[in-house]
């Protein structure tokens, strides 16, 4: 568990869309780099659910190989190919994560909009050996324990994101990125339809959460044509 000082909107974000990967040296040496990963897709759902499908990870290309991060996940879970990883994202903050041999679940609580309560979940299976369990528990830690090699690295980057984007920061640059990129890896389509069905349970746009009355930043379009720069 841990209380972040960031919006929420933020972590659900980084269980949204894939190009984050970048921020992840283990992520771009056992995935990104590896067959299979831009062949992932997105699934979307109506109420702002959304799927991400599998690959086979290879954790063997992981250059360290005297670590236990480097080893195969050799039990996996019933349905999933050894090795394999999904994701489930559940509106409006509720992430299903399904790693080789173990599931994470994260739950989100506002508690106000630059702080939020993250709990974070590791499950195995109920038939496990006492020796399954404890690999189980070895391997949800190596990646996501609180000194893995993937969830500091969310959170650090959440709490950057969120000081970023305060009023009366340094260069208070706020970038808005929409890829459309047919349901690949890298399409944005996860935090799209977060929005959308947002939008749609407040009765107003999300990018007018006050109404159409609001204030806005003036826009302009960047060189690259995803982002837009407030002013």
């Amino acid at each position: 568990m841990s209380i972040v000082r960031t919006n929420y909107k933020l972590w659900h974000d980084t269980n949204s869309e894939f190009y984050h990967d970048y921020m992840h040296h283990f992520n771009r040496v056992t995935s990104m780099q590896q067959p299979g990963y831009y062949d992932r897709r997105y699934d979307a759902y109506p109420g702002g659910h959304v799927t991400i499908s599998s690959m086979v990870v290879q954790y063997t290309a992981y250059e360290h190989k005297d670590t236990v991060l480097a080893e195969d996940r050799d039990i996996p879970f019933p349905g999933l190919e050894q090795n394999g990883w999904k994701l489930l994202d559940l509106f409006p903050g509720i992430a299903i994560n399904l790693r080789g041999s173990a599931l994470r679940v994260d739950t989100m609580t506002p508690l106000a909009a630059d702080k939020v309560l993250i709990e974070f979940r590791g499950f195995g299976l109920k038939s496990d050996t006492p020796a399954q369990r404890e690999k189980r528990v070895r391997d949800h830690n190596t990646i996501w324990g609180p000194f893995g090699r993937n969830l500091p690295e969310d959170l650090l980057g959440v709490v950057n994101q969120g000081l970023a984007m305060r009023p009366g920061s340094r260069e208070h640059l706020n970038l808005l990125h929409g890829r459309e990129e047919g349901r690949s890896i890298h399409d944005e389509l996860g935090v799209r339809k977060y929005y959308a069905e947002w939008s749609r349970r407040m009765g107003r746009e999300a990018r007018a959460p006050y109404g159409d009355n609001e204030p806005r930043a003036s826009v302009r379009k960047l060189p690259i044509a995803v982002g837009f720069e407030a002013e």
